[in-house]
């Protein structure tokens, strides 16, 4: 007689499976991983309880659902803050690490003087610039600038070449101190920097801007008297350069001048060498027409003894009348 043997029910995996994460990941957001620490790095202005608030994060909250980009774009609202890096430390930590901005230069404008820090950032308006700082000029900010915006003229690529120079006399160390009093960038292709207020130096555009940086000092420190005046003009990049002490430049601008006295004298004579010779064209049409006008007058009173048959003058005064 056979015997039946009894199958066992076993139970589906994945759904089992499934399940398991589902409650798993519930609790890891309602339960598990709730921030209960935050370590703090970095140099700041502020103080750490000034940072958190400012991050957003709150003690409890869940470390996984907390968003830590959101965070670091919080922390670096604060004007003094150039960089904010907010990262997750399981179980339950998260770790703050802050770079404080530090100012570099002055951006001198028409109405205020603002504040920058190296990464670009506004920090202060004010009315003096601050000492021993790099003082830009020409840098021309967008309207409504406040303190905690990045600079902006509105013009990307004027705006890549004032950052750039920032950065590369920051990371040459470059300063007021090295004699560089001012900076203009008014134009972005010409930019150029006044050296001891005696020698200014014209370096182009933002291409090659460090090799130009050091060529041009080493000339300035190495090479030119300490009480000379002039331009020195970097030429090809960095390979030659000019210069020209303030003696030529006075006799260089005299003789433009100079020039441009007899260049406006000779258009001036010869503009009214051409106004005489319009009245003169003028004066001559207007006696040809006189004597046009005399002619037709006295073939009109011919006509007028004619006899009746002849009617053919009467066309030709009409188109005397007409040209005139």
């Amino acid at each position: 007689m056979a015997v039946r043997r009894q199958r066992k029910r076993s139970v589906p995996f994945m759904p089992v499976l499934i399940l398991v994460l589902i409650v798993f990941g519930v609790l890891c957001v309602t339960v598990f991983f709730k921030i209960d620490t935050v370590k703090l790095t970095g140099s700041s202005n502020y103080t750490p309880e000034e940072l958190v608030d400012a991050s957003g994060i709150k003690a409890g909250a869940n470390l996984i659902v907390t968003n830590m980009g959101a965070a670091e774009k919080n922390i670096e609202k604060l004007v003094y803050v150039e960089d904010a890096t907010v990262k997750r430390s399981f179980p339950s930590s998260v770790s703050i690490n802050v770079t404080a901005s530090t100012p570099v230069a002055n951006f001198i404008c028409d109405r205020n003087v603002l504040l920058v820090s190296q990464g670009g950032k506004v920090l202060e308006s004010s009315e003096e610039p601050k000492a021993d700082l790099l003082d830009f000029y020409g840098t021309q900010p967008a309207p409504g600038i406040v303190p905690g915006d990045k600079y902006t003229s509105g013009d990307p690529r004027k705006d890549e070449a004032v950052n750039a120079v920032i950065a590369c006399f920051t990371e040459e160390g470059y300063t007021a101190g090295d004699g560089i009093t001012s900076i203009d960038v008014t134009d972005r292709t010409q930019i150029s920097f006044m050296y001891q207020d005696r020698i200014k130096v014209e370096i182009g555009n933002i291409n090659d801007l460090s090799a130009k940086m050091r060529f041009a000092m080493e000339i300035l420190e190495n090479r030119l008297e300490d009480r000379r005046e002039g331009v020195l003009t970097l030429i090809g990049g960095a390979a030659r350069a000019s210069f020209m002490d303030s003696d030529s430049i006075k006799k260089a601008d005299a003789l433009y001048e100079s020039n441009l006295e007899v260049y406006e004298s000779k258009k001036a004579e010869e503009a009214a060498q051409a106004e005489a010779e319009a009245a003169a064209r003028a004066e001559a049409e207007g006696r040809r027409k006189e004597e046009t006008t005399v002619s037709g007058e006295e073939e009109e009173e011919t006509e007028e003894t004619s006899p009746p048959e002849e009617t053919e003058e009467e066309e030709t005064e009409t188109h005397i009348v007409m040209y005139e």
